[in-house]
């Protein structure tokens, strides 16, 4: 008898041709660790070590694209990889902070409505990047780590749970706010496109120099002031587009005033 052999296809398992690839995703990895550590360190009430770890879930986000730029490994799976990670680090870790710091003694349900706005707002912000087929200079709406930034400087100043209502109303009004403005369309400096060989290496060292020295003198009060700071971006660059836009107006009236005078 002869022997049947059963027909087994064989499994085509994808090379990675350039081991360079795998760089970015695994700095990606590990800012996605600190975001998972970050949301340990909120429900163990270890509120100023969440914050920390969401900071550097933050440099680490910021350093895979450059890193993928700079080795020429930007792919499509590295690119939704990174918006995934993004979700937890930025999304998840700072709503789970938010609630756990202010919300959980006193609001509760209401805390639970205004964390899960963040998380909403962060989903939305992040897909809405996604789908964007043209890179313009400035963010559209505020990049969901520029709220997670906001909501872990404020917590890093005051690390300690809140228990003043008034506080707690004021934290949850700045939460819904961060929210808005990230499924808003304000424009917000984009830092990612910020070169720095376009820089005065004399200005670079210099501001270095001092947001070390006031990283050290104010060490809880810096994070927040740097927060703050690119917060206040977007509505300094509305301003500046409408005055832009206004002074072409301003010169055509102007134009035809002395044209009527003639």
């Amino acid at each position: 008898m002869r022997k049947v052999t059963r027909f087994r296809p064989k499994i085509v398992r994808p090379k990675i041709e350039e081991p360079k690839l795998l760089i970015p995703s695994l700095v990606t990895v590990i800012g996605l660790f600190f975001g998972f550590l970050a949301t340990m360190y909120a429900i163990k009430g270890q509120y100023a070590a969440a914050s920390q770890a969401i900071a550097i879930a933050m440099f680490l986000d910021i350093m895979d694209g450059r890193i993928a730029r700079r080795l020429n490994a930007t792919t499509a799976f590295g690119k939704e990889f990174d918006s995934l990670c993004d979700m937890q680090s930025f999304g998840i870790a700072p709503a789970v902070l938010v609630y756990s710091w202010a919300f959980a003694q006193q609001l509760d349900e209401f805390g639970v409505l205004v964390a899960f706005c963040l998380v909403a707002a962060g989903a939305f912000r992040l897909a809405r990047f996604n789908v964007q087929t043209e890179m313009k200079k400035n963010f559209t709406g505020l990049p969901i780590p520029g709220a997670a930034a906001c909501i872990a400087a404020m917590v890093y100043a005051f690390p300690y749970r809140l228990e003043n209502q008034y506080l707690i109303a004021l934290i949850a009004l700045y939460t819904f706010t961060l929210s808005l403005l990230m499924a808003s369309r304000f424009p917000f400096l984009g830092l990612k496109k910020v070169k720095l060989k376009d820089i005065n290496p004399a200005y670079f060292i210099l501001s270095i120099a001092v947001l070390v020295g006031l990283s050290w003198y104010l060490n809880r009060w810096m994070f927040l002031l740097l927060s703050l700071s690119y917060l206040a971006t977007g509505p300094a660059i509305v301003w500046q587009e409408r005055r832009q836009a206004r002074t072409p107006q301003a010169g055509m009236k102007d134009q035809d005033w002395h044209l009527e005078q003639r």
